[in-house]
């Protein structure tokens, strides 16, 4: 449900910035975001993951806007393929700091 919701919510939202203000689209994904949350949220995770949930919502809500300004003002085709490219991001920063995936000894694997 929540890949759906993210695929259907980057739809909606680069083909309604084509006709809306951004800033519009934008408060609408995070209302609904916030409302979905609020609806299928665990509770308060505790004081310490307030500062990189902030971070974290902060530069995200960055990464949306401008994917859909991208989407707004460009083709499709060439906007998705570079958004879609971001989680080389965390994942270059992993292993420069030394991760990797789990040993399939370690309790962490799954399977």
């Amino acid at each position: 449900m929540a890949s759906l919701g993210w695929g259907l919510s980057d739809f909606l939202g680069g083909l309604r910035s084509r006709s809306l203000p951004l800033r519009a689209v934008v408060s609408c994904m995070i209302a609904s975001g916030l409302l979905t949350a609020a609806i299928a949220g665990s509770g308060y995770p505790g004081s310490a993951i307030l500062l990189p949930g902030t971070i974290a919502g902060l530069a995200s809500v960055t990464a949306i806007a401008s994917l859909y300004k991208g989407l707004a003002i460009g083709s499709m085709s060439v906007v998705t393929p570079i958004s879609a490219a971001y989680p080389i991001v965390p994942v270059a920063f992993g292993v420069a700091q030394g991760g990797g995936p789990p040993s399939c000894s370690s309790p962490a694997w799954p399977w």
